[in-house]
């Protein structure tokens, strides 16, 4: 690519090259991936006690109520399946404790919590490398013409200032 090109792309000189095993990934693998990647790597982002969190959870604890609802259907986590009717203790999503306990699998929005979690630290990721290229700022339009209050009624005004102020995420 010619130096002015990349210039008015806001792209990065070198292109990163991707291969593949040949072999289909299943979730497990992918979070087993995704904890190596927290492991080892290092994102000023992301509060310390996410990472670790993710990082070091046994990936069974991370899926247990998900295959409860999807699989077993042993339980659901609301009264009616058809309605929007919440408790209002559904929508905290911030930490109840540390470590490995930063989260507790045993409330009925744990997987809702891992999963906002989860949105937070690839919105931070997100707006961190828009900022470095104009190619993402499609993506970034799209993104937030995601979060209405039809969509996601619970966080949408939560997210949405996270995405404007990518800052609140590292200080959670």
């Amino acid at each position: 690519m010619k130096p002015d090109k990349v210039k008015a792309l806001g792209a990065f000189e070198e292109n990163a090259v991707f291969s593949s095993v040949g072999v289909l990934l299943d979730h497990r693998q992918m979070w087993m991936i995704f904890q190596r990647l927290l492991r080892v790597s290092r994102c000023d982002l992301w509060p310390d006690a996410w990472k670790n969190f993710f990082a070091q959870t046994d990936i069974s604890e991370l899926t247990r109520q998900r295959h409860g609802l999807h699989y077993n259907l042993k339980f659901w986590v609301m009264d009616d399946m058809h309605q929007l009717n919440y408790d209002e203790s559904f929508r905290k999503v911030d930490s109840t404790g540390q470590g490995l306990s930063l989260f507790d699998k045993d409330n009925s929005n744990y997987s809702y919590v891992l999963a906002f979690t989860l949105v937070q630290m690839a919105l931070s990721m997100m707006v961190d490398l828009s900022q470095e290229t104009n190619r993402l700022k499609d993506e970034m339009a799209l993104i937030l013409t995601t979060f209405s209050s039809d969509r996601h009624p619970l966080h949408t005004d939560f997210l949405r200032k996270r995405l404007e102020n990518p800052s609140l995420v590292a200080a959670a």
